[in-house]
């Protein structure tokens, strides 16, 4: 949905998107789930992975995710794999339908530089916010490592994860179509180029919803390359209680370029 699944954030990768989805969601679920992304910036080239498994209980949640990040400016390579466990606590407040959730993650890191490498570990905090509408309008707030979690370098320089907002709102229209927004409330990407992505998405779901088809289109406001407007497609099946997604995300010139898979349990 192009990542506009802030304030939608109803499948394996709520701790990623939203935590505070789990309550709306499932009573039950657990998910696998693997993605890539590759970002060329002007010569500066990002690329990212992750790998997954979650498990879903409505007032709660555990996480554990291998993330490997890398950068290449110049000849210049810096990395991070950290395998990440999380835990969310979700309360719903008085409010009906108001939920607040909080992530601890321990981070066991791997950072790189050029040949060289060094271990370090650290923690964070993520706080995702949920309120949802007669079942039918949800708007979404997710605050990202707040505390800013910091790895050191083979050259005793510090790593910082920067903290991160962003927001969403998503309204379920009549015949299973479902439409979605997403805007970055913070800056991303490096002080000499930050910007910020909005993203708008949607979903339909066919066959009593045994079969759903996304859409999505990405694009970033303030950066000096310009918007790098970024279509991305996918597609669901449903059968049993399992449900199997995929999706993939290209712009022109191939500057920006994603995939995603992953497979669901609920009950």
């Amino acid at each position: 949905m192009g990542g506009a699944f802030t304030g939608v954030a109803d499948d394996a990768t709520a701790f990623y998107w939203n935590p505070a989805g789990i309550a709306l969601g499932a009573f039950l679920g657990a998910g696998m789930y693997h993605g890539r992304e590759h970002s060329d910036r002007g010569g500066s080239v990002f690329e990212d992975r992750a790998s997954g498994l979650s498990l879903e209980y409505t007032f709660m949640g555990v996480a554990f995710t291998q993330f490997r990040q890398s950068v290449g400016v110049d000849g210049d390579h810096r990395g991070l794999d950290t395998f990440d466990v999380a835990v969310s606590v979700l309360q719903s407040l008085p409010i009906d339908n108001l939920v607040v959730a909080g992530t601890i993650h321990y981070l066991s890191g791997t950072t790189s530089l050029g040949d060289m490498e060094s271990g370090s570990n650290s923690w964070d905090v993520d706080l995702g916010v949920m309120y949802e509408r007669n079942g039918v309008f949800r708007v979404g707030l997710m605050l990202s490592h707040l505390r800013e979690a910091r790895f050191v370098l083979p050259n005793d320089e510090r790593l910082r994860v920067p903290r991160h907002a962003r927001a969403g709102i998503s309204v379920r229209l009549p015949q299973s179509f479902l439409i979605a927004f997403d805007s970055d409330l913070s800056t991303q990407g490096p002080s000499s180029d930050p910007w910020r992505e909005i993203s708008l998405g949607a979903e339909k779901g066919l066959l009593d919803r045994r079969l759903f088809i996304r859409a999505g289109l990405r694009a970033e406001v303030g950066s000096n390359l310009g918007s790098r407007p970024a279509l991305s497609l996918g597609a669901g099946v449903q059968f049993w209680k399992l449900e199997l997604e995929a999706a993939y995300r290209a712009s022109s010139s191939h500057r920006d370029e994603a995939y995603w898979i992953g497979l669901s349990l609920a009950r």
